[in-house]
C-alpha cells in the first residue's frame, strides 16, 4: 500500500481534512483499522502518543467514528476507530486541536530543554515519553540541583525570546554538513527541527511555530536513571496546573502548621524528630506492657499465647523469649484480630517447631522458621489458634 500523505507534517496547525478510505477491517479487539490516502492524525511515534479526534462520511455527518489511536508502519498510517467505513468512502476528519496544541507545546519545550542540556553539558537525550498524563526526558549524564536550575532558567529565557521553530527536510548534501541531535541512526529523508542558537534535532513530530507559544517550562522532578537522570517536566497550561496544585498543597500545610512558607521545612523536620522520639517511647512502653502480660500468665501453664492488636517485631521477640523461658510448651505472641487475621511468632524451649509449621500450613497458615522459633500469618480467629495449639502440643493453655 502507498504511503499515507502526512498532512500533519506539512502544517501542524491544520485541524480538518478530507480523505478517501483505502481499507477498513475489524481486528480481534473489536476496533476497526481504517487506512486513508491522507491524514491530519499524527500517529504514535517520536516518543509521544497519537492524536485523537473524529472521522465521518461526507454525506452522513451523523455517522461519526471516534479515532482512539493512530499507528504508522512503513509510512502507512492506520487509524484505530470505533466504527467501520467502506473502501472508497469519502470522509472528513477533525483532530482534537486543544490536545494537539498541548502536545506541540510539551514537545517543543522538551527540545528547548534538551538543546540547553546538550549545549552546556554535552549530555544526550536517550529517552522521551509524552502522553496525556505526563512528560519524561532521560539524559545520559548527571545533573545537580544548581545545574538543573541553570538549565531551567536558560530554557525559559529561550521561550521569552520567542525564537522561530523551523521544520524542514534538508537535501543529502545539506544534511551531511549539519551537526544535529538524534537518538538513533536514521536513513532516508530526515526531518530536522531547528531553534536558532538553542537546538537542531531530527524529529518527526508537530511543533509550535515560535518558542513563545510553549509558555513556562517547569521541571517537576529529577531522579537518577541508568547513570544519568530522568526529568519530569511540564510546559504551558500543564506547568500552570502543576504550580497551582503545589500552591494548594503548600497553603494547606502552612495553615496546618500555622507557619509561613519560609518556616515550613524547619517545622516539618522538627515534627519528624518529635514523631521519631514518640514512636521510640511507644515501642518501649509497648514492649514493657507485653513483658508484664507475659509475666501474668501462671508459670505452671504449659502453653502460653498472648493476643494483641499490634506490636513491633522487637517487642514481640522479647516477649516470646520471656514466655519460652517460663513455659515448657508452645509460647508466642499473635498480633491482629479475628477479622484481619494474625501475624504470629511462636517459640518453644524443648520442642522442634518445624513440624508445627507444617501442621499449620496444612490448615492454610503461611509461615516457617527454625526448630525453636517459627513465624508467619494466618486468617484464623483466636479460638482456632488456641484449638490448633492444643491439638498439636496438648491442652494446657
Amino acid at each position: 500500500m502507498e504511503r499515507t500523505t502526512a498532512l500533519y507534517d506539512r502544517d501542524a496547525y491544520r485541524t480538518e481534512f478530507e480523505a478517501t478510505v483505502l481499507s477498513s477491517a475489524q481486528a480481534e479487539d473489536g476496533a476497526f483499522r481504517v487506512i486513508l490516502d491522507q491524514t491530519c492524525f499524527f500517529p504514535e511515534q517520536g516518543g509521544q502518543t497519537a492524536d485523537r479526534g473524529l472521522l465521518w462520511r461526507e454525506q452522513d455527518r451523523e455517522y461519526a467514528a471516534t479515532v482512539i489511536d493512530a499507528r504508522i508502519a512503513d509510512g502507512v498510517v492506520t487509524h484505530i476507530c470505533d466504527r467501520p467505513f467502506l473502501p472508497g468512502d469519502r470522509v472528513k476528519g477533525r483532530i482534537s486541536w486543544q490536545r494537539r496544541l498541548d502536545f506541540m507545546r510539551q514537545h517543543t519545550g522538551e527540545h528547548i530543554l534538551s538543546g540547553v542540556v546538550c549545549g552546556r553539558f554535552r549530555y544526550h537525550n536517550v529517552g522521551f515519553h509524552l502522553s496525556d498524563h505526563g512528560v519524561t526526558v532521560d539524559y545520559d549524564g548527571p545533573l545537580d540541583e544548581d545545574q538543573l536550575r541553570e538549565v531551567e532558567r536558560a530554557a525559559n529565557e529561550a521561550v521569552l525570546r520567542d525564537l522561530p521553530v523551523i521544520a524542514w527536510y534538508p537535501d543529502k548534501q545539506e544534511i551531511e554538513a549539519l551537526s544535529y541531535r538524534s537518538k538513533k541512526e536514521l536513513s532516508g529523508a530526515v526531518r530536522l527541527v531547528s531553534i536558532p542558537g538553542i537546538d537542531l534535532c531530527a524529529c518527526c513530530v508537530p511543533h509550535v511555530r515560535h518558542t513563545g507559544e510553549v509558555g513556562m517550562i517547569k521541571v517537576l522532578s529529577m531522579i537518577r536513571w541508568k547513570g544519568g537522570v530522568r526529568l519530569s517536566i511540564a510546559c504551558g497550561q500543564r506547568a500552570l496546573e502543576a504550580f497551582t496544585q503545589k500552591q494548594r498543597v503548600l497553603a494547606g500545610l502552612t495553615d496546618l502548621m500555622t507557619a509561613g512558607e519560609e518556616d515550613l521545612a524547619d517545622n516539618v523536620r522538627k515534627l519528624r524528630q518529635e514523631l521519631k522520639e514518640s514512636k521510640a517511647r511507644c515501642r518501649e512502653a509497648e514492649g514493657q506492657m507485653l513483658l508484664l502480660r507475659a509475666g501474668e500468665i501462671p508459670a505452671e501453664q504449659q502453653n502460653a499465647l498472648l493476643f494483641v492488636s499490634e506490636a513491633d517485631e522487637d517487642s514481640v521477640s522479647e516477649a516470646v523469649k520471656a514466655l519460652t523461658a517460663r513455659h515448657p510448651g508452645i509460647s508466642g505472641v499473635l498480633c491482629g484480630d479475628d477479622e484481619q487475621g494474625y501475624r504470629f511468632m511462636l517459640g518453644s524451649p524443648g520442642r522442634d517447631l518445624r513440624p508445627l509449621a507444617a501442621f499449620l500450613r496444612e490448615r492454610g497458615v503461611k509461615g516457617g522458621g527454625s526448630s525453636d522459633l517459627i513465624r508467619g500469618f494466618g486468617r484464623l480467629p483466636k479460638a482456632a489458634w488456641e484449638t490448633l495449639i492444643k491439638e498439636w502440643n496438648g491442652p494446657d493453655i
